[in-house]
Parts: C-alpha cells; sequence; structure tokens
C-alpha cells in the first residue's frame, strides 16, 4: 500500500512540475513577444513626458490603490485568521 502512494505521489508531483514548467514557458513567450513588439516605443518620454502624454501618472495611480487595497485587505486577513484559529 505505502509503495503505490509513492508511486501515486511521484506521478502527481512529475504533472505539477510539467504543469509549472508549461505556465513558465507561456509566461516567458508572452512577456518576450510583448517587449520585442514594444522595443521601438519604449523610451523615457513615455514615462516623463509632457501631461497627457505620460503613462507616470497611471503608475502613481495604480500605487495608490494597490496600498490602499493592501490597507484594507491585510488587517481582514489577519482578523479572519485569528478569529479561526
Amino acid at each position: 500500500m505505502k509503495k503505490r502512494k509513492k508511486a501515486r505521489d511521484a506521478v502527481l508531483y512529475g504533472l505539477m512540475a510539467a504543469a509549472l514548467v508549461l505556465v513558465l514557458g507561456v509566461l516567458t513567450f508572452v512577456i518576450v513577444y510583448i517587449l520585442k513588439q514594444s522595443a521601438g516605443y519604449l523610451n523615457f518620454s513615455l514615462l516623463a513626458g509632457r501631461a497627457g502624454e505620460s503613462i507616470f501618472p497611471m503608475i502613481v495611480t495604480t500605487f495608490y490603490v494597490m496600498i490602499l487595497s493592501l490597507a484594507v485587505a491585510l488587517p481582514v486577513g489577519i482578523l479572519t485568521a485569528v478569529f479561526l484559529n
């Protein structure tokens, strides 16, 4: 019985490892493809250009939203963990 369980665990571990390699491969392909296609458009003026032509305000706003979400989710998660423990 123990031998059968070890064999099943090994097969499932192999499937998980194969899924990991597949997902990382697809992710790498997508990132490389996007960077190759947009290489001519990426420059410093895109980040810090004139008002209305820059993506800097969008990046700052994204960080604000991320910090606000963290400020709400972190206490809720910790209090839930304490309550369930």
